[in-house]
Order: structure tokens, then C-alpha cells, then sequence
């Protein structure tokens, strides 16, 4: 019988000693990296002076270029270059490797909660700082967990409860750095759109129909990381949830909440078609 609470996340896959001490080891050194860019984040990135026009200002896409030009002895690089040769040295590599990102998955959902939101206006998000340092070690842990990873880590999607699992900002990045597969995650997507809430069958839900407009703007119009044609399944969900709702406005009035919604995600649509449409004289 499954009785975890519902703020849990998975339990830990079970390693040997000798690889909890390396797990332990690597915590204390990646909290000890996170410290350390708290107390001294890096500076926002320069915008590039030839295209200003072009800039579009995104916290996440910010801390990942910030952190990328910072110099290969800083500890983050280290860190980033001991993580596999610590995993690789575990008799149990692979499970190891899933623990660990396992742990990371639990912090970076964490971090949403209780990294400090306020930061000096020239320097990066704490939050996405935070985030892109663990998605960077979880990234380094894909060839140790020979594909374990790409499996488990839409599991751990689904089981974590209710909207907490409906972080724009962690979700985004899992997918930015290919660590969940959007094919998989479109059809996630889409079911957890088209499944009403508890004890409101029939009812829209909102958080989902939310989370996934949201997510999309930030994926597919301001980072650019994907398009439209991606979510293909997200975005027939949509669809039939917007169109179900218009149906049956006879019956009621539509709240203001779920009207907005409605209209959002028909923004979103139109945006898209305008993104992906072929520029003028284009073949």
C-alpha cells in the first residue's frame, strides 16, 4: 500500500553505504556551490548591443548564460566535471545516479517554495540560478543511468500531487535540457488537462489548462525551444476543453476565472500560428 503523504515525492531507490557516502558527498558539495552563488550571484548577461531589438528578457534563459560564462575553474565547473567520475567509481552506478537525480528533482521542486524571490537588479535569479545548477548535475547524470533517467522522471511527474506538480519553472527547464521527452510529456500533458478535478466530474481544470498555457508561452514564444507542432496532443486538449466549455455556456454563465482562461489559451493559439507561419516570399 502506497502511503506517502501528499506533499511527497517518491521514496529513494535503495544504494549501498558506500554509494550513500558518495551521494553524501556530492550533496555537501553541490549545497556548498548553491551557497556560494547565493551570496555572490552572477551578473545578468549583457545584452547584445548590435540586436537590442532581439532581447527578450527570460529569468531561466539569464541564469543559464550567466552561469556558462562563468570561468572553468569555478566550482561549478568542477562540480559539474566530478559528478560523473564520483558516480562512475559507485559498484552501483546506475542506481546511484538515479538517486541522485532523484534528490535533485525534490530540490529543485523545493527550491519554488523557498529560494529567496528578491535579488539585486543586476545580477540572475536566485530561483533559476538554483534550478539551472541542479538541472546541469541532473544533465550529467544521463549517461550513468543509461536511459533509467528519461523513464523514471515523467513517473516522478506524475506522482507528485495535485498543482504542485505545476511548476512552469521546473517543468520548462526538465524539458529545456532534454531531460524529460516532450513526446512523452505532450501526451502527459494532455491527460492531465482532460482529467477533472476531484469530485467535479465534468468540471474544467483550470490549474492544468493553466500550467499547460503558460508553459507553452514560455517554451514556444519566449524561449523559442520549441514549437507549437511539439505539443500537439497539449494543444488538442486545449482545444476540446475550450470548445467544451463555449458548448455548454447556455446551461450557466462561464465564471470569470475559467472565461479567462478560455481566452488565454485562444491567445495562445493565435500567437502560435503567427510564430510558426512562413515569413512573406518564404518557399
Amino acid at each position: 500500500e502506497d502511503r506517502r503523504g501528499e506533499g511527497d515525492i517518491p521514496s529513494s531507490i535503495a544504494v549501498s553505504a558506500d554509494a550513500q557516502a558518495a551521494l553524501a558527498t556530492i550533496a555537501t558539495s553541490l549545497d556548498q556551490v548553491l551557497q556560494n552563488l547565493v551570496n555572490n550571484p552572477p551578473l545578468l548577461p549583457p545584452i547584445d548591443a548590435a540586436n537590442p531589438q532581439m532581447y527578450k528578457q527570460d529569468d531561466a534563459l539569464d541564469a543559464c548564460m550567466a552561469l556558462g560564462m562563468l570561468p572553468l575553474d569555478h566550482e561549478l565547473a568542477t562540480l559539474l566535471r566530478q559528478v560523473p567520475q564520483w558516480i562512475a567509481q559507485c559498484p552501483q552506478s546506475e542506481s546511484v545516479a538515479l538517486e541522485l537525480a532523484q534528490r535533485l528533482f525534490k530540490k529543485v521542486f523545493d527550491a519554488t517554495q523557498a529560494v529567496p524571490q528578491v535579488h539585486p537588479p543586476d545580477t540572475v535569479s536566485l530561483l533559476h540560478a538554483m534550478i539551472e545548477v541542479c538541472l546541469s548535475v541532473m544533465d550529467s547524470l544521463k549517461e550513468a543511468s543509461k536511459e533509467q533517467l528519461a523513464k523514471a522522471l515523467p513517473v516522478w511527474l506524475e506522482d507528485i500531487p495535485g498543482v504542485q506538480r505545476f511548476s512552469v519553472d521546473v517543468v520548462s527547464g526538465l524539458l529545456r535540457y532534454g531531460l524529460v521527452n516532450v513526446v512523452d510529456f505532450d501526451r502527459l500533458l494532455a491527460k492531465w488537462i482532460a482529467t477533472p478535478p476531484r469530485d467535479q466530474a465534468g468540471a474544467l481544470n483550470a490549474p492544468a489548462l493553466d500550467f499547460a498555457v503558460m508553459l507553452l508561452q514560455r517554451l514556444c514564444l519566449r524561449q523559442r525551444a520549441f514549437a507549437g507542432s511539439d505539443f500537439g496532443n497539449t494543444m488538442e486538449a486545449l482545444t476540446r476543453e475550450s470548445g467544451r466549455v463555449r458548448q455548454y455556456q447556455p446551461m450557466g454563465p462561464i465564471s470569470p476565472q475559467d472565461d479567462q482562461l478560455m481566452r488565454s489559451a485562444e491567445e495562445l493559439f493565435k500567437e502560435l500560428r503567427s510564430a510558426e507561419a512562413p515569413a512573406p516570399g518564404a518557399p
